[in-house]
């Protein structure tokens, strides 16, 4: 991890094959372990033009560097350049949909990346989540819901299944189906997972301030 000196190393041989992409992957790598996401962004954008494989991971760290930067939009922009490749897993979908809601306040960009994890990932878990969280965003729960029973019938134990179906009973005015949902994703989900904390704080604010039923 002495990075100061790797710069140096990967700046030498920057000099004697400027043309190598493997060279400006390293060094941007580098860069971006050393905050200087700035320059890391435009060596990796360098490996990308001259032929960078996996280009997956090149677009993956500048989406890094743009995020620590809080470029949101230059993120999101990265991110969907991965996604327009052969996206290796369906989690590469859960942040520039998170960024897209909570930092852009594009639902509509959000729809289109969902939608695409469920074309592409039918089969997981996490994909009709992320449709579902969009549609919460959007003020649908019966849409989220569908698509959380969806994900339930692939994993029933899916600890973010069950946090936004906590999310769709409250929108539904039904807190105790909110509370039974909290609980289940509090005891689903491990310590270090920061759903095990969301869940416990959303079952205790229920508790403290029941809402009535309708």
């Amino acid at each position: 991890e002495q990075y100061s000196d790797a710069e140096d190393a990967f700046r030498q041989a920057k000099k004697i094959d400027s043309l190598k992409p493997e060279v400006h992957y390293f060094l941007g790598s580098t860069l971006n372990e050393e905050a200087k996401y700035s320059d890391a962004i435009d060596e990796l954008e360098l490996a990308l033009l001259y032929g960078f494989e996996p280009a997956e991971e090149a677009y993956k760290k500048i989406a890094d560097g743009h995020e620590a930067l809080e470029q949101w939009a230059d993120a999101v922009a990265a991110y969907e350049a991965l996604l327009n490749l052969s996206p290796s897993s369906v989690s590469l979908f859960q942040k520039p949909i998170e960024l897209c809601l909570d930092q852009l306040q594009d639902q509509d960009r959000a729809l289109t990346l969902a939608q695409k994890a469920t074309s592409l990932f039918p089969s997981e878990a996490l994909s009709h989540a992320l449709l579902a969280k969009v549609h919460l965003a959007q003020g649908k729960p019966e849409l989220a819901s569908s698509e959380i029973d969806i994900a339930f019938q692939i994993d029933s134990n899916f600890v973010l299944g069950h946090y936004l179906a906590g999310q769709v009973r409250e929108a539904q005015n039904n807190p105790e189906g909110a509370r039974w949902e909290y609980k289940k994703a509090f005891e689903l989900s491990g310590e270090d997972d920061p759903l095990h904390s969301q869940a416990a704080e959303k079952y205790n604010s229920l508790l403290a301030n029941p809402a009535p039923q309708q």
